[in-house]
């Protein structure tokens, strides 16, 4: 008798838990959050929300979201019970936890959903003008990087926005028939955003990019060559592909971007640049980036006609 009631309360334990939670199996390209907001769980972020208390149930960390093969089985929350404590199965015990706080960098500035980056490039460019060359071995650019971690989702497309702010010093110009003559160019302040996009059937991300600039360019004025201060509105596409290896990963992205509006300090014509660039990066340890950086531009209308530059690149993940 004992045994039949003991097999009763089983089954219908097992039955109400059948009920209220789901087990979902990974499919390629998919992320918790990406699930979650399909299967309308709302807000995913913040702390005890859906997409910490579905971690904290699986027993994964934050950084594990991204990682997580096809074919691995989560299991999703009860949404019906939302403001009660979430049970946290185990192999061996069942047990309730409590979210823990997880503030970004300067007290919640940036959330965990962002991955931010600081870095510095050196490169060495070659600038070829209409009648000579133009060497500027030494060039120095600090940048803020931040890369989005939400994962929104729009018709089986996931999408996340970055954004990267640098400011580039740049050396001694000289000219290539001779050393002694120089030119000076001005700090470069550029400011970059691009939407980033996947499928889970795409192998490579993409996405627009649209970016400001605000530079010195070369230009000829009796017979001598001087520099102006041009700003220009930049609008391209941006292809890019990142294969991880536990905590290793290798990133390439390839773009093209050209000059949609110009503004100058001078007058003349009106200068156009189309830009394509490649780098790729990879990680010396779990925090810190190495990668190479190339680039080409072509100029119409302009003393200037190609700026070819190539250099490293050295960054450090803030969070």
């Amino acid at each position: 008798m004992k045994i039949g009631i003991f097999l009763l309360l089983t089954l219908f334990t097992l039955s109400s838990w059948a009920n209220n939670y789901r087990i979902h199996v990974l499919k390629e390209g998919e992320t918790i959050s990406e699930i979650l907001l399909q299967n309308g769980y709302w807000p995913l972020y913040g702390e005890d929300q859906w997409v910490e208390r579905t971690l904290a149930m699986n027993h994964l960390e934050s950084e594990q979201d991204k990682r997580i093969k096809k074919g691995y089985p989560i299991i999703l929350p009860d949404k019906t019970k939302k403001d009660q404590p979430q049970i946290v199965f185990t192999p061996t015990s069942v047990a309730t936890t409590t979210s823990t706080s997880r503030y970004g960098l300067l007290s919640g500035l940036f959330s965990d959903h962002q991955e931010v980056q600081f870095g510095l490039d050196y490169y060495s460019r070659n600038i070829a003008l209409k009648s000579e060359e133009l060497n500027i071995g030494e060039n120095i650019s600090g940048s803020l990087r931040i890369l989005g971690k939400n994962d929104y989702v729009k018709n089986r497309f996931t999408y996340n926005l970055n954004g990267d702010l640098s400011i580039t010093s740049h050396g001694v110009g000289r000219f290539g028939d001779n050393s002694l003559r120089t030119v000076n160019l001005r700090p470069t302040y550029a400011l970059t955003t691009s939407l980033d996009v996947k499928h889970g059937r795409i192998p490579f991300h993409f996405g627009p990019m649209l970016g400001f600039t605000e530079q010195s360019t070369i230009f000829k004025q009796d017979e001598s060559f001087t520099t102006q201060r041009d700003r220009f509105a930049w609008i391209g596409f941006q292809i890019n592909k990142q294969i991880n290896y536990g905590k290793n990963r290798f990133h390439t992205q390839v773009g093209h971007i050209r000059t949609a509006i110009r503004s100058s300090d001078q007058a003349g014509d009106d200068i156009s640049i189309a830009k394509t660039f490649a780098n790729a990066s990879f990680n010396i340890t779990e925090d810190y980036l190495l990668g190479v950086n190339i680039k080409s531009e072509g100029y119409q209308r302009s003393e200037t006609t190609r700026d070819n530059s190539a250099g490293v690149n050295f960054s450090y993940i803030i969070k």
